[in-house]
């Protein structure tokens, strides 16, 4: 099966290297698409020397990012390859941290440094783009890319304090919407990745975060499979979650042998 989605998907590669022109979305930018494919081809086995994963790669180089999304989804490519193009990883991670020096994340990415929105507001942001952010930022610190450690104390407060009373998390904080799956499995990513890259050294648990981790974790146990559609969006989410944790099993069912299937 591997080897069939490999070949369809290295068939459909356009002729300058991408896979834009096959899956339009605005969010992804003019290489978010083109990065998640070379992520799924290297990531499954495709060697890196293969003539159109250079041409992919030479693709990206090419491109100046523009959202937060397809930002995040180069820094999983880029994970993927070798020091040699360590550098790549690098640009990306800095345009994440300037544009979350806050530990929240919108649509567009910056260049330059952005000042945490004043008068005690919560800054213009949303859970779905922070996940790919930080996601983004973890990718790069796996690869030993220096990341503040105010960004992850950011990210450790904010989503914390955006935690709702159920456990879950729901778009931004300040929504008056419930919890649901997508955004709680978003709120968890954050934490864990957070705990792991501040308290690393640590031999106790930081029992603040800790204290929101395990209500998290309850919720996304209490809930999943009651009726969710969450998609491959949240399907990758929970991946995430996975990876993080090694935990297998999610309200007593296995969660990868159930959404491969």
């Amino acid at each position: 099966a591997m080897r069939k989605l490999q070949k369809y998907l290295l068939g459909k590669q356009d002729a300058n290297g991408g896979w834009q022109s096959h899956y339009q979305n605005p969010h992804a930018g003019p290489s978010g698409v083109s990065a998640m494919v070379m992520y799924a081809l290297v990531g499954s086995g495709v060697p890196v020397q293969h003539p159109k994963i250079q041409k992919a790669i030479k693709f990206l180089q090419g491109i100046e990012p523009e959202s937060v999304y397809e930002t995040g989804l180069r820094a999983h490519a880029w994970g993927q390859l070798p020091d040699v193009f360590l550098n790549e990883m690098k640009k990306d991670a800095r345009l994440l941290e300037n544009t979350a020096p806050d530990g929240v994340f919108h649509y567009k990415i910056s260049a330059e440094p952005k000042s945490p929105t004043s008068g005690g507001k919560t800054p213009g942001h949303d859970h779905s783009n922070c996940q790919y952010g930080f996601l983004g930022l973890w990718e790069a610190a796996k690869r030993n890319v220096s990341v503040n450690p105010g960004f992850w104390k950011a990210v450790e407060a904010h989503f914390i304090s955006a935690q709702l009373p159920d456990g879950g998390w729901n778009y931004r904080k300040g929504d008056e919407r419930p919890s649901y799956m997508n955004m709680s499995l978003a709120g968890v990513t954050g934490l864990l990745i957070a705990q792991q890259e501040l308290y690393r050294g640590s031999s106790k648990r930081s029992k603040r975060i800790g204290d929101s981790l395990d209500k998290g974790m309850k919720y996304l146990d209490k809930n999943y499979g009651a009726g969710n559609k969450w998609g491959l969006y949240g399907v990758y989410g929970m991946e995430r979650v996975g990876l993080a944790t090694g935990i297998k099993y999610f309200n007593k069912k296995d969660w990868f042998a159930h959404e491969a299937g």
